[in-house]
Parts: structure tokens; sequence; C-alpha cells
């Protein structure tokens, strides 16, 4: 049995730039009004202990079962056996754990004493009541589907099986996905949850007036002690230059949306503000249909590859904010094989491959892509750098929701510009489910892709547990997903911080998720 107990880190101070790859300005500390307005009026021989969070969008339910997506006001409200700090799993709710060596089973002993929002002890029937619900709700497939069912051991531990073996299966215990509920409270009335949840974790909801603000105030009774913040308001300001202005004038402290990338320089420039960056969870490709139309043909795919320059791109639609990417794998993932090389910029050599495939002369496609300039900017950039080898891109503005129904559920594309996004730095979530034929049919692999050889290594990669053995095997399918052209990797897009410079302990995280337990005021 390989076993891994980790003392909790919340008693450490964060620092603020706690990930490799961040950049951020130096500027002195200045004193930054507070929210209410008062501006550089506020007195500065008091120490704040409250927090204003400008947010672009408020949760619409904070049950984080009931809901794909996640935000900010969950990671206060509610805790997890485990938590992913500074790049490794240190304890929560769970004081250790056992992972067995076969991959199938891990093992979880709870801390003794700790307790719900409203006093309630957090039993072992709480976390497996949390487990086994988070493993049938459709919202969370993709964290909870290699879970069997959770079931107590006794009063102190309770033991999770796996359906077959799972290397990332510890990881999956990090994300909202399977953060521990009140079951007393859901079975009472688990619509009303959403709404008025009895956490976990370091703070307790106050107030909530939706489309508007959430209030919540630190939990005297959490069990690493009660935060310095002691109050803190998101406030929702859809537009992100009202955002930036509120920021700027001291109405808000920090911003928990990512910053717009025309702003960047005057924010590094800003001395009474603190920015930083690092790689997203996500990285953006071109994708294929690989089994009807023109890129059926990988030669025609293969074009594509060596018809792109991700620098120019990255310059046109991302201001200069992305890392170019050579490998289908976040960076961050500890099986990114460093010295993996894409195909390089070459036109001549892709309209060859072109003309080899029948099309000497080109041909016209459809791209879809959503209406945001996230997505239309780099697809305006891609339709340039194609038309130059002959493929004349049309573009289709869709809305968001036909774009997914079109594109992920009944793959009816020829090619597009999207984003693959792994809730945790792993190459498991990184690929099985978009590239593993067992995925097909509106399941994730909406790229159509069926190959045997990179079916068996994508199995093995999850089952093993060996570090140097799944960077092996990550790197043999990284090679085989290049070698049949199946996607082209661009970029991996930055995650922002910005805030006001007297705020000290601030995570900068790649799904832009931040905790503020480890926050205080200078």
């Amino acid at each position: 049995m390989k076993k891994s107990r980790l003392i909790s880190c919340l008693l450490l101070v964060a620092m603020l730039f706690t990930l490799t790859a961040c950049t951020g300005n130096s500027s002195q500390p200045s004193n930054v009004g507070s929210a209410s307005g008062s501006g550089e009026n506020a007195a500065a021989s008091e120490k704040r202990d409250d927090l204003i969070c400008g947010i672009q969008k408020l949760p619409s339910t904070l049950d984080t079962v009931k809901t794909a997506d996640i935000m900010p006001p969950q990671f206060q409200i509610f805790d997890g056996l485990v938590r992913d700090y500074n790049g490794e799993i240190v304890s929560a709710l769970a004081e250790s754990w056992t992972f067995a060596d076969d991959a199938k089973s891990i093992t979880f002993k709870l801390r003794p004493d700790i307790k719900f929002h409203n006093g309630d002890p957090i039993t072992a029937e709480d976390v497996v009541f949390s487990i086994n619900r988070a493993a049938v709700s459709p919202f969370v497939t993709i964290m909870t589907s290699a879970i069997d069912k959770a079931e107590k051991v006794d009063e102190q531990t309770v033991l999770v099986n796996f359906k077959y073996p799972y290397g990332p299966g510890l990881k999956c215990f990090t994300t909202t996905a399977l953060y521990i509920m009140n079951k007393k409270a859901i079975e009472a009335d688990e619509d009303g949850y959403g709404k008025s949840p009895i956490g976990s974790g370091p703070y307790v909801l106050k107030e909530w007036i939706p489309g508007e603000k959430i209030v919540m105030e630190a939990f005297s009774g959490y069990y690493a002690g009660e935060p310095a913040i002691k109050k803190i308001t998101y406030i929702q300001i859809p537009d992100p230059s009202t955002l930036l202005i509120a920021l700027e004038k001291g109405e808000i402290d920090i911003i928990d949306s990512n910053t717009p990338e025309e702003a960047r320089q005057s924010l590094i420039d800003n001395k009474k503000l603190q920015y930083a960056e690092c790689d997203s969870n996500a990285f953006l490709n071109i994708m294929f249909n690989n089994t009807k139309g023109p890129f059926a043909d990988k030669r025609v795919r293969e074009a594509v590859s060596y018809a792109i320059d991700r620098q120019e791109l990255i310059d046109g639609a991302k201001n200069g904010m992305a890392s170019p990417l050579e490998a289908p794998l976040l960076m961050s993932c500890p099986e990114y094989p460093t010295d993996f090389k894409a195909n390089p910029y070459d036109l001549e050599k892709a309209k060859t491959l072109l003309a080899g495939a029948g099309y000497p002369d080109g041909f016209t496609v459809k791209m879809k892509t959503i209406d945001s300039p996230t997505y239309t900017k780099p697809t305006e950039i891609i339709q340039a750098q194609l038309k130059k080898i002959g493929i004349n891109i049309e573009i289709e503005i869709m809305e968001r929701g036909k774009y997914m129904d079109d594109v992920t559920n009944k793959s009816d594309f020829d090619i597009t510009f999207w984003a693959i996004v792994a809730k945790v730095p792993d190459a498991d979530f990184c690929q099985y489910s978009f590239f593993h034929s067992e995925n097909l049919k509106g399941k994730g692999n909406y790229m159509g892709i069926n190959n045997p050889e990179l079916d068996k290594l994508l199995s093995e990669g999850r089952a093993c547990l060996d570090l140097e053995k799944r960077k092996e095997i990550y790197a043999k399918a990284c090679e085989i997903i290049k070698e049949e052209t199946m996607l082209v990797p661009l970029f991996m897009a930055k995650r922002t911080l910005a805030a006001n410079t007297n705020l000290t302990g601030l995570e900068l995280r790649p799904d832009n998720l931040r905790r503020y337990i480890y926050a205080d005021w200078k």
C-alpha cells in the first residue's frame, strides 16, 4: 500500500506568486480605498478585515453537483477531503489517505471534531453520502465517472472504490465535484440546499441577492482556525471594462474573473494594484472532424498543421498573452513531454500535402465558432493563415448553446477552434475523454477518433500510479496524435490576478478559482 500523509498548509502564509511561469509588477504598497468608495481617504491606520470581490457572473446554485459551472463563491463555503495547494495535494477534511497498490481504491481517515456551519459534526455518513451523490450527478461526470461507490469503514474512515484501476483518482477529490455536503440538510430539502447550503468550508453564506451580490462571513468553527478576512462580498459586474474601473477606483478590492488582454500593461503600470498571470488549465486547438468531410483525409489535416504560425496567432488574437503549445497536453501536467515538437510552420510543405490529397487549388469549408471575441478573433486569424494554402474558411458565428449542441454533441462540423479544459493538471483529463473511442457518440470524443493503439495507451495511462511510466505512456500517445494530426494544439491562454496592492496571500491558479483562507491585509 502506498500511503500519503500531508499536514494542512492552511496556517502557512500563501505567497502571491506561487505558480511557475507567473509574472507581475513590483509596485510598493499604497493605501487604496475600501469598497465603500472612500478611495484614498481610507484611514491607513485601520487594518481591514473585509474583502470586496468583483465578479462577472454569480452562480445559479451553490450546490456543486447541480451545476457544471464552478465559481469562486463555492470555493469558500465548502471543503473537500483533500485540497490542491501550490502544486501539491494536501489534507483538508481528511487528515490522511491510503491509495491501494492496484489503484482501485482510496481509504480516507477523517479529522476528528470537524463541523458543518450549523454545528453538526461532519461524519463518515456525510462523506459517503456526498461522494455517492456526486458519482451519479450528470453535471460532474468527468470528475466522478470512475467512482463505483464510497462506503463507511468506521466513524472516522471512508473507503472509496473505483470501477477500474484509476491513477488520477486522488486528484478528483481536490475538485468542487467532491466537496462534502450535509446529508441531513439535503435529505430534508435538496432543492433548497443550493440556495441556503450548510457548508463545511471557511465561510458561511449570510446573504444572496441573485444577479447582484453574495455575502459570507468567516466560520468561527473552522478546523484550521478562523480566517483573517472576516467578511467577503461578491458583487456581480458583468462588463469587464466596468470591473476594471471599479478596481481602479477602489470600489472593489479584487477582480475574480480574467481581465481583458488589452488592459494588461495598464494594470502592470498601476502602482495601486498588484497584477500577475500564469498559464490556464485550458489549451486551445484546431479540431477536425476525423471521420467525414475534407479533414477525414490525414494529409489535409497535416497540411493545416504546417500552415499555422502559432506566434502570429498569439500576437494577433491574444495580444501576446498565451504560451505556444507543442503537445496536446497542459504544460502543467507532470506527464507533459518537454522535448516534444509540433510540426513547424512550412507553407510549401502544406501546399504539397494538400495537392497530394487532391486539392491542388484548395477548397472552401465552413468553420463554426462561438459569438465571443475569445473564439472569433483566433478563428479570423486561422482563416487568414489557411487562405495562404488555398483553404477558404467561411466563418459561421453561433450562439454558445447551439455551437455546443452541433459540435460537441452531434459532431456536426468540419473544422473548429476550441479548448480542452482539464479540471486538474493530469494527462488523463486532457486526453481520455477526447481521444478514446469509448467516448464516441456524444460522450466527449466529438472529433470521431478511433485508434486502437491510442486507446490502449490511454487505458494504461489512467491505470498507472508510477509517474515515470505515465510519462512514457503519454509521450507515445502524443506522438500518435501528432502522426495522425487528430488535432493541432496551438497555445495555452493566461489566467490573471488583479487586486489592491495591500492584499497578501492571494492564490494565482490555472482554473482562476481562488480561496481566501490565505488572504489578509497589510
